[in-house]
C-alpha cells in the first residue's frame, strides 16, 4: 500500500511495515556507482538506495531519539521562558494607571 507522507501528520501514525516513497537528488557519477553497486547484489539501484537509507537511520536510532527529545525538551523549556518572560512584563500605564 503506498502512503504519501504529506498525509501523515505524525511519524507514529503510519506503521512501520508500510513503504513510503521518498525523492533523493544525487550527481550522474553517484548514480552511476550505485547501479554498479545494486546490480552486483542484483537489485535494482532504487531498491539498493533504499536499503543503503534504511540500514543507515536504523544504525543511528539511538541518536535519532537522542536528538528528538533534546529538541522537544528545548521548544517545551522555550515556551515556557516566553510565557514567563511575558507574564513577568509590567502592565502599561494608561492614564487610570497612574
Amino acid at each position: 500500500m503506498y502512503s504519501d507522507p504529506k498525509d501523515v501528520k505524525d511519524s507514529e501514525a503510519m506503521p512501520p511495515e508500510e513503504n513510503v516513497r521518498v525523492q533523493i537528488v544525487i550527481s550522474r557519477y553517484i548514480y552511476e556507482k550505485l547501479q554498479q553497486w545494486a546490480n552486483a547484489h542484483g537489485k535494482s539501484p532504487s531498491s539498493f538506495a533504499g536499503q543503503i537509507v534504511s540500514s543507515r537511520v536504523e544504525a543511528n536510532l539511538d541518536i535519532i531519539d537522542r536528538m528528538s527529545n533534546e529538541k522537544a525538551e528545548l521548544s517545551s523549556t522555550d515556551s515556557i521562558d516566553e510565557e514567563t518572560q511575558t507574564s513577568s512584563l509590567p502592565l502599561p500605564k494608561n492614564k487610570e494607571n497612574k
